[in-house]
Protein backbone atom coordinates (compact mmCIF):
# COMPACT_ATOMS: atom_id res chain seq x y z
CA UNK A 1 0.00 0.00 0.00
CA UNK A 2 2.83 2.35 0.95
CA UNK A 3 4.71 1.61 -2.28
CA UNK A 4 1.57 2.30 -4.30
CA UNK A 5 1.13 5.68 -2.61
CA UNK A 6 4.77 6.54 -3.27
CA UNK A 7 4.35 5.58 -6.94
CA UNK A 8 1.23 7.78 -7.20
CA UNK A 9 3.00 10.71 -5.55
CA UNK A 10 5.96 10.27 -7.89
CA UNK A 11 3.62 10.07 -10.91
CA UNK A 12 1.81 13.27 -9.84
CA UNK A 13 5.05 15.13 -9.17
CA UNK A 14 6.50 14.02 -12.50
CA UNK A 15 3.33 15.15 -14.26
CA UNK A 16 3.42 18.56 -12.56
CA UNK A 17 7.10 18.93 -13.43
CA UNK A 18 6.41 17.99 -17.07
CA UNK A 19 3.57 20.53 -17.27
CA UNK A 20 5.76 23.28 -15.80
CA UNK A 21 8.62 22.50 -18.18
CA UNK A 22 6.20 22.42 -21.14
CA UNK A 23 4.80 25.82 -20.16
CA UNK A 24 8.32 27.25 -19.87
CA UNK A 25 9.29 25.85 -23.29
CA UNK A 26 6.11 27.15 -24.94
CA UNK A 27 6.57 30.60 -23.40
CA UNK A 28 10.25 30.58 -24.30
CA UNK A 29 9.72 29.73 -27.96
CA UNK A 30 6.72 32.08 -28.22
CA UNK A 31 9.04 34.99 -27.43
CA UNK A 32 10.86 34.29 -30.70
CA UNK A 33 7.77 35.43 -32.58
CA UNK A 34 7.23 38.61 -30.57
CA UNK A 35 8.83 41.98 -31.22
CA UNK A 36 12.35 41.56 -29.78
CA UNK A 37 13.62 43.75 -26.94
CA UNK A 38 16.67 45.70 -28.09
CA UNK A 39 18.63 46.47 -24.95
CA UNK A 40 19.05 45.42 -21.33
CA UNK A 41 19.44 48.38 -18.99
CA UNK A 42 20.24 46.00 -16.12
CA UNK A 43 23.21 44.46 -17.95
CA UNK A 44 24.13 47.51 -20.05
CA UNK A 45 24.27 45.64 -23.34
CA UNK A 46 22.35 45.03 -26.56
CA UNK A 47 20.19 41.91 -26.40
CA UNK A 48 20.48 39.02 -28.84
CA UNK A 49 17.47 38.44 -31.06
CA UNK A 50 16.41 35.37 -33.01
CA UNK A 51 17.99 35.06 -36.47
CA UNK A 52 16.36 33.06 -39.27
CA UNK A 53 18.47 29.91 -39.75
CA UNK A 54 20.23 28.97 -42.96
CA UNK A 55 21.91 25.71 -43.95
CA UNK A 56 25.31 27.31 -43.32
CA UNK A 57 24.47 28.66 -39.83
CA UNK A 58 22.88 25.34 -38.84
CA UNK A 59 25.89 23.29 -39.93
CA UNK A 60 28.52 25.57 -38.32
CA UNK A 61 26.53 25.77 -35.08
CA UNK A 62 26.01 29.54 -35.03
CA UNK A 63 22.23 29.09 -35.32
CA UNK A 64 22.17 26.93 -32.19
CA UNK A 65 24.28 29.49 -30.31
CA UNK A 66 21.99 32.29 -31.44
CA UNK A 67 18.88 30.33 -30.44
CA UNK A 68 20.26 29.74 -26.95
CA UNK A 69 21.28 33.38 -26.38
CA UNK A 70 18.05 34.76 -27.92
CA UNK A 71 15.90 32.59 -25.67
CA UNK A 72 17.81 33.80 -22.61
CA UNK A 73 17.59 37.46 -23.64
CA UNK A 74 14.04 37.60 -25.00
CA UNK A 75 12.32 35.37 -22.44
CA UNK A 76 9.21 37.00 -20.94
CA UNK A 77 10.00 38.89 -17.70
CA UNK A 78 13.73 38.21 -18.16
CA UNK A 79 14.54 41.71 -16.87
CA UNK A 80 12.75 41.16 -13.56
CA UNK A 81 14.21 37.66 -13.23
CA UNK A 82 17.74 39.02 -13.68
CA UNK A 83 17.20 41.81 -11.15
CA UNK A 84 15.94 39.30 -8.57
CA UNK A 85 18.82 36.92 -9.35
CA UNK A 86 21.31 39.76 -8.96
CA UNK A 87 20.01 40.51 -5.48
CA UNK A 88 20.03 36.85 -4.43
CA UNK A 89 23.42 35.73 -5.76
CA UNK A 90 25.48 38.88 -5.37
CA UNK A 91 26.93 38.34 -1.92
CA UNK A 92 30.26 40.18 -2.16
CA UNK A 93 30.26 43.26 0.05
CA UNK A 94 32.97 45.56 -1.28
CA UNK A 95 32.10 48.11 1.40
CA UNK A 96 33.43 45.85 4.17
CA UNK A 97 36.38 43.96 2.70
CA UNK A 98 39.39 43.25 4.92
CA UNK A 99 42.13 45.77 4.03
CA UNK A 100 44.72 43.00 3.90
CA UNK A 101 42.82 41.61 0.92
CA UNK A 102 42.02 44.79 -0.99
CA UNK A 103 44.75 47.34 -0.28
CA UNK A 104 46.32 48.33 -3.63
CA UNK A 105 44.70 45.25 -5.19
CA UNK A 106 41.73 44.36 -7.35
CA UNK A 107 38.86 42.49 -5.70
CA UNK A 108 37.12 40.81 -8.63
CA UNK A 109 33.33 40.79 -8.91
CA UNK A 110 33.65 38.90 -12.20
CA UNK A 111 36.28 38.67 -14.95
CA UNK A 112 35.57 42.21 -16.21
CA UNK A 113 34.70 44.19 -13.07
CA UNK A 114 36.40 44.75 -9.73
CA UNK A 115 36.84 47.07 -6.81
CA UNK A 116 40.32 48.50 -6.35
CA UNK A 117 42.30 49.62 -3.30
CA UNK A 118 39.44 49.07 -0.83
CA UNK A 119 37.41 51.71 -2.67
CA UNK A 120 33.62 51.70 -2.72
CA UNK A 121 33.56 51.78 -6.55
CA UNK A 122 33.48 49.40 -9.49
CA UNK A 123 36.17 49.62 -12.16
CA UNK A 124 36.76 47.65 -15.35
CA UNK A 125 39.57 45.13 -14.91
CA UNK A 126 42.70 45.37 -17.09
CA UNK A 127 42.23 43.73 -20.47
CA UNK A 128 44.66 41.79 -22.66
CA UNK A 129 45.85 43.82 -25.63
CA UNK A 130 46.88 40.65 -27.51
CA UNK A 131 43.18 39.84 -27.95
CA UNK A 132 42.65 43.02 -29.96
CA UNK A 133 45.72 43.27 -32.22
CA UNK A 134 43.70 42.62 -35.37
CA UNK A 135 41.08 45.24 -34.50
CA UNK A 136 43.69 47.82 -33.52
CA UNK A 137 45.66 47.37 -36.75
CA UNK A 138 42.48 47.63 -38.78
CA UNK A 139 41.42 50.81 -37.00
CA UNK A 140 44.87 52.38 -37.36
CA UNK A 141 44.78 51.65 -41.07
CA UNK A 142 41.43 53.39 -41.31
CA UNK A 143 42.60 56.42 -39.34
CA UNK A 144 45.66 56.76 -41.60
CA UNK A 145 43.25 57.15 -44.53
CA UNK A 146 41.05 59.61 -42.64
CA UNK A 147 44.08 61.77 -41.87
CA UNK A 148 44.74 62.40 -45.55
CA UNK A 149 41.27 63.86 -46.08
CA UNK A 150 40.93 66.77 -43.66
CA UNK A 151 42.40 68.65 -40.72
CA UNK A 152 42.10 65.87 -38.13
CA UNK A 153 42.34 65.95 -34.31
CA UNK A 154 42.38 63.13 -31.76
CA UNK A 155 41.39 63.17 -28.11
CA UNK A 156 42.13 60.06 -26.04
CA UNK A 157 40.21 58.75 -23.03
CA UNK A 158 41.76 55.75 -21.30
CA UNK A 159 38.98 53.54 -19.99
CA UNK A 160 39.35 51.66 -16.70
CA UNK A 161 40.55 48.50 -18.43
CA UNK A 162 43.33 50.36 -20.27
CA UNK A 163 45.52 50.68 -17.19
CA UNK A 164 46.58 48.19 -14.52
CA UNK A 165 46.51 50.25 -11.32
CA UNK A 166 47.79 47.35 -9.23
CA UNK A 167 51.02 47.07 -11.23
CA UNK A 168 51.02 50.71 -12.39
CA UNK A 169 51.36 50.06 -16.09
CA UNK A 170 49.37 50.54 -19.30
CA UNK A 171 47.71 47.53 -20.85
CA UNK A 172 46.31 49.46 -23.81
CA UNK A 173 48.13 52.79 -24.18
CA UNK A 174 45.79 54.35 -26.73
CA UNK A 175 47.61 57.69 -26.71
CA UNK A 176 51.02 56.18 -27.51
CA UNK A 177 49.57 53.79 -30.10
CA UNK A 178 47.85 56.62 -31.96
CA UNK A 179 50.77 59.04 -31.59
CA UNK A 180 53.20 56.51 -33.05
CA UNK A 181 50.81 55.80 -35.91
CA UNK A 182 50.22 59.50 -36.64
CA UNK A 183 53.98 60.20 -36.88
CA UNK A 184 53.41 63.57 -35.16
CA UNK A 185 51.59 64.86 -38.23
CA UNK A 186 48.27 65.45 -36.52
CA UNK A 187 47.23 67.04 -33.26
CA UNK A 188 46.49 64.70 -30.41
CA UNK A 189 45.65 65.28 -26.75
CA UNK A 190 44.36 63.18 -23.87
CA UNK A 191 42.57 63.23 -20.56
CA UNK A 192 45.45 63.14 -18.09
CA UNK A 193 44.84 60.32 -15.60
CA UNK A 194 48.10 59.41 -13.88
CA UNK A 195 46.87 57.48 -10.84
CA UNK A 196 43.78 55.97 -9.28
CA UNK A 197 42.90 59.11 -7.30
CA UNK A 198 42.73 61.08 -10.55
CA UNK A 199 40.66 58.31 -12.12
CA UNK A 200 38.13 58.57 -9.28
CA UNK A 201 37.90 62.34 -9.80
CA UNK A 202 37.07 61.97 -13.51
CA UNK A 203 34.95 58.80 -13.65
CA UNK A 204 31.77 57.53 -12.00
CA UNK A 205 31.86 55.11 -9.09
CA UNK A 206 29.47 52.69 -10.82
CA UNK A 207 29.87 53.46 -14.53
CA UNK A 208 32.65 53.21 -17.12
CA UNK A 209 32.00 56.73 -18.48
CA UNK A 210 33.60 59.95 -17.34
CA UNK A 211 31.57 62.03 -14.87
CA UNK A 212 30.82 65.76 -14.99
CA UNK A 213 34.42 66.59 -13.97
CA UNK A 214 35.99 64.32 -16.58
CA UNK A 215 33.71 65.31 -19.46
CA UNK A 216 34.08 69.03 -18.75
CA UNK A 217 37.87 68.68 -18.58
CA UNK A 218 37.74 66.82 -21.89
CA UNK A 219 35.69 69.58 -23.50
CA UNK A 220 38.20 72.23 -22.37
CA UNK A 221 41.15 70.17 -23.59
CA UNK A 222 39.54 69.62 -26.99
CA UNK A 223 38.74 73.29 -27.61
CA UNK A 224 42.22 74.30 -26.46
CA UNK A 225 43.64 71.84 -29.01
CA UNK A 226 41.45 72.95 -31.94
CA UNK A 227 40.82 76.65 -31.23
CA UNK A 228 43.37 77.85 -28.62
CA UNK A 229 41.92 81.38 -28.61
CA UNK A 230 38.25 80.41 -28.16
CA UNK A 231 36.59 80.98 -24.80
CA UNK A 232 35.13 77.80 -23.34
CA UNK A 233 31.63 77.64 -21.92
CA UNK A 234 31.40 77.91 -18.14
CA UNK A 235 28.73 75.99 -16.18
CA UNK A 236 25.94 78.16 -14.78
CA UNK A 237 25.08 75.54 -12.16
CA UNK A 238 25.02 71.89 -11.16
CA UNK A 239 21.91 69.69 -11.21
CA UNK A 240 21.33 66.45 -9.29
CA UNK A 241 18.90 63.65 -10.12
CA UNK A 242 16.79 63.16 -7.00
CA UNK A 243 14.18 60.62 -8.07
CA UNK A 244 16.56 57.67 -8.37
CA UNK A 245 20.15 56.83 -7.53
CA UNK A 246 22.47 56.04 -10.43
CA UNK A 247 23.17 52.35 -11.06
CA UNK A 248 25.88 52.80 -13.69
CA UNK A 249 26.96 50.39 -16.41
CA UNK A 250 29.59 48.70 -14.25
CA UNK A 251 27.12 48.25 -11.42
CA UNK A 252 24.55 46.67 -13.73
CA UNK A 253 26.95 44.60 -15.83
CA UNK A 254 28.73 43.22 -12.77
CA UNK A 255 25.33 42.48 -11.17
CA UNK A 256 26.41 44.55 -8.15
CA UNK A 257 23.30 46.73 -8.29
CA UNK A 258 23.34 47.33 -4.54
CA UNK A 259 26.05 49.95 -5.19
CA UNK A 260 24.76 53.26 -6.55
CA UNK A 261 25.56 56.97 -6.47
CA UNK A 262 24.13 60.42 -7.05
CA UNK A 263 24.01 61.54 -10.67
CA UNK A 264 25.11 65.15 -11.10
CA UNK A 265 25.55 67.15 -14.29
CA UNK A 266 26.51 70.68 -15.22
CA UNK A 267 24.00 73.14 -16.62
CA UNK A 268 25.07 75.47 -19.44
CA UNK A 269 23.55 78.38 -21.30
CA UNK A 270 24.09 77.77 -25.01
CA UNK A 271 23.32 80.00 -28.00
CA UNK A 272 20.11 79.21 -29.84
CA UNK A 273 20.57 76.24 -32.12
CA UNK A 274 18.85 73.25 -33.74
CA UNK A 275 19.44 69.57 -33.01
CA UNK A 276 18.67 66.68 -35.37
CA UNK A 277 18.62 63.01 -34.38
CA UNK A 278 18.88 60.56 -37.29
CA UNK A 279 17.64 63.25 -39.68
CA UNK A 280 14.71 64.52 -37.59
CA UNK A 281 14.48 67.78 -35.66
CA UNK A 282 14.53 66.75 -32.01
CA UNK A 283 16.09 67.45 -28.61
CA UNK A 284 19.23 65.45 -27.96
CA UNK A 285 19.20 64.42 -24.30
CA UNK A 286 16.94 65.74 -21.55
CA UNK A 287 18.71 68.38 -19.48
CA UNK A 288 15.60 70.21 -18.28
CA UNK A 289 13.38 67.46 -16.86
CA UNK A 290 15.16 64.08 -17.07
CA UNK A 291 13.30 62.64 -14.09
CA UNK A 292 10.14 62.42 -16.19
CA UNK A 293 11.81 59.65 -18.22
CA UNK A 294 13.35 57.74 -15.32
CA UNK A 295 12.60 54.26 -14.03
CA UNK A 296 14.64 52.03 -11.68
CA UNK A 297 17.91 50.78 -13.22
CA UNK A 298 17.47 52.94 -16.31
CA UNK A 299 20.55 54.41 -17.98
CA UNK A 300 20.46 57.91 -16.47
CA UNK A 301 23.64 58.83 -18.37
CA UNK A 302 21.85 58.22 -21.68
CA UNK A 303 18.61 59.91 -20.61
CA UNK A 304 20.32 63.12 -19.50
CA UNK A 305 23.10 63.39 -22.07
CA UNK A 306 21.45 61.58 -24.98
CA UNK A 307 21.49 58.00 -26.21
CA UNK A 308 23.79 56.58 -28.90
CA UNK A 309 22.48 57.25 -32.40
CA UNK A 310 23.71 56.78 -35.94
CA UNK A 311 23.92 60.53 -36.59
CA UNK A 312 23.33 63.66 -34.53
CA UNK A 313 23.55 67.11 -36.10
CA UNK A 314 23.93 70.42 -34.25
CA UNK A 315 23.25 73.59 -36.25
CA UNK A 316 24.29 76.84 -34.52
CA UNK A 317 23.42 78.96 -37.57
CA UNK A 318 26.79 80.68 -37.78
CA UNK A 319 28.13 80.33 -41.37
CA UNK A 320 31.27 82.31 -40.49
CA UNK A 321 32.43 79.30 -38.46
CA UNK A 322 33.63 75.91 -39.69
CA UNK A 323 31.83 72.56 -39.92
CA UNK A 324 32.98 69.58 -37.87
CA UNK A 325 32.69 65.82 -38.22
CA UNK A 326 32.90 64.21 -34.77
CA UNK A 327 33.61 60.46 -34.67
CA UNK A 328 33.03 59.05 -31.20
CA UNK A 329 31.39 56.55 -28.88
CA UNK A 330 29.05 57.39 -26.00
CA UNK A 331 31.88 59.22 -24.21
CA UNK A 332 31.15 62.27 -26.35
CA UNK A 333 27.46 62.45 -25.39
CA UNK A 334 27.92 64.96 -22.50
CA UNK A 335 30.05 67.32 -24.60
CA UNK A 336 28.60 67.02 -28.10
CA UNK A 337 26.62 70.24 -27.87
CA UNK A 338 29.42 72.04 -25.99
CA UNK A 339 31.92 71.31 -28.75
CA UNK A 340 29.27 72.08 -31.40
CA UNK A 341 28.80 75.59 -29.98
CA UNK A 342 32.25 76.47 -31.40
CA UNK A 343 31.23 75.50 -34.95
CA UNK A 344 28.54 76.26 -37.49
CA UNK A 345 27.35 72.69 -38.03
CA UNK A 346 28.62 69.62 -36.19
CA UNK A 347 27.91 66.09 -37.40
CA UNK A 348 28.34 63.36 -34.77
CA UNK A 349 28.51 59.78 -36.09
CA UNK A 350 28.72 56.52 -34.16
CA UNK A 351 30.32 53.76 -36.26
CA UNK A 352 28.48 51.04 -34.35
CA UNK A 353 25.35 51.98 -36.32
CA UNK A 354 26.98 51.80 -39.78
CA UNK A 355 27.74 48.85 -42.00
CA UNK A 356 29.00 51.06 -44.81
CA UNK A 357 30.31 54.58 -44.31
CA UNK A 358 31.94 56.39 -47.22
CA UNK A 359 33.72 59.19 -45.43
CA UNK A 360 34.86 60.94 -48.60
CA UNK A 361 31.28 61.32 -49.78
CA UNK A 362 30.15 62.38 -46.32
CA UNK A 363 32.80 65.11 -46.08
CA UNK A 364 31.82 66.52 -49.46
CA UNK A 365 28.08 66.31 -48.85
CA UNK A 366 28.30 68.26 -45.61
CA UNK A 367 31.17 70.61 -46.44
CA UNK A 368 33.25 69.40 -43.50
CA UNK A 369 36.30 71.49 -42.52
CA UNK A 370 37.67 69.52 -39.57
CA UNK A 371 37.47 65.99 -38.14
CA UNK A 372 37.63 65.19 -34.44
CA UNK A 373 38.04 61.61 -33.23
CA UNK A 374 37.30 61.06 -29.54
CA UNK A 375 39.27 57.86 -29.15
CA UNK A 376 38.18 56.18 -25.95
CA UNK A 377 39.84 52.79 -25.54
CA UNK A 378 36.78 50.99 -26.90
CA UNK A 379 36.96 52.95 -30.17
CA UNK A 380 40.44 51.58 -30.74
CA UNK A 381 39.99 47.94 -29.75
CA UNK A 382 36.37 46.90 -30.21
CA UNK A 383 35.29 45.37 -33.49
CA UNK A 384 31.95 47.24 -33.54
CA UNK A 385 33.81 50.55 -33.94
CA UNK A 386 36.27 49.29 -36.51
CA UNK A 387 35.52 50.41 -40.04
CA UNK A 388 38.04 49.07 -42.48
CA UNK A 389 38.13 48.01 -46.12
CA UNK A 390 35.81 45.08 -45.39
CA UNK A 391 33.02 47.58 -44.80
CA UNK A 392 33.81 49.78 -47.83
CA UNK A 393 34.43 52.83 -45.69
CA UNK A 394 36.75 54.73 -48.00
Amino acid sequence: MKNKQQRNIKKISDSIFLIVITIIIVIGFSTLFMKPKKRSEVENRNLDKFEIPTIKTFINGSFQDNLESALADQFIASRKIKIIANKIFNNIDIKNINKKICENKYVYLNTEHASFDCDNSIINTPTNIDNYTKNINKQLEYFSKVNTLKDTYYYVIDSGYAYDYENQKYIVDTFSILKDNLKNKYKISKLEVNNYDEYKNYFYKTDHHWNLNGSYQGYKDIIKMIYPNDKVLVPVGTKTIKKYKFNGSNSRASKYIKLNEEFKYYDFELPEHYEYVNGYLDNYGNYTNPESDLKPYRNIYGIVYGEDYKEIVFDFKNPKKENLLLIASSYSNPINRLIASHFDKTYVVDFRHYENFNIEEYLKAHDIDKILVIASTDVLIEEDFTLGDDNNVI
